[in-house]
């Protein structure tokens, strides 16, 4: 059987992070797969946080809304950006 804890002893921060991690579980495609925030993004990127939200504004950088906050799957956004190194830039000779 499982214990439960009651939502008034957990301190605020502590009931959001359990929260998210329990959403993030929720989705399909984060399954197995590390969830970063932005800052955790842009450390392994070694870009400004508020680069990484211009790329997920552009279309460039792949997350997914979580209530208010970004959440990042490691593999997707190292893949995301691995296509987009990989592709010619202007045109190809032929």
């Amino acid at each position: 059987m499982e214990s439960y804890i009651k939502r008034s002893k957990l301190k605020k921060g502590n009931l959001e992070k359990i929260e998210e991690k329990k959403r993030a579980r929720m989705e399909g495609n984060l399954v197995g797969d590390e969830v970063l925030n932005a800052y955790e993004v842009a450390t392994l990127l070694r870009l400004t946080p508020m680069a990484i939200y211009n790329g997920v504004k552009n279309g460039v950088i792949p997350a997914l809304k979580i209530g208010n906050r970004l959440r990042f799957s490691k593999r997707a956004v190292l893949e995301a950006l691995n296509v987009r190194q990989t592709q010619p830039k202007g045109r190809v000779k032929k």
